[in-house]
């Protein structure tokens, strides 16, 4: 399969905390944004994960440089795996502290 699904894990979150700085005072954003790219982690994750385990291990020597040199990422089934279960748990953490729910303060209504 194509090595270069490795680099998603990185770019997914990069992009997504780019994203958010976009509209800074936009809470409601930053948590669609925030969910968005947890999401779509979980899925480049998912599938960097099948990828490994019907495959084998890859391996991405980022701008061509080998190891001493350069940066070399390398996707076997434990890492994919460990890729999979890191934005797993906020999709299904359940969300009880929204500001909807937070009780009304002084300091909250300014």
């Amino acid at each position: 399969m194509n090595a270069n699904l490795i680099i998603l894990p990185v770019l997914i979150p990069m992009l997504s905390a780019i994203l958010g700085l976009v509209r800074p005072a936009s809470h409601r954003y930053q948590k669609t944004v925030g969910m968005v790219g947890m999401v779509l982690l979980f899925l480049a994750s998912v599938w960097l994960t099948v990828s490994v385990v019907r495959e084998e291990i890859m391996v991405l020597r980022v701008g061509g440089w080998s190891a001493p040199w350069g940066i070399v990422l390398v996707a076997d089934r434990l890492s994919a795996a460990m890729t999979s279960a890191t934005p797993a748990r906020p999709i299904t953490w359940p969300r009880r502290t929204t500001d909807e729910s937070l009780p009304r303060t002084a300091e909250r209504q300014l």
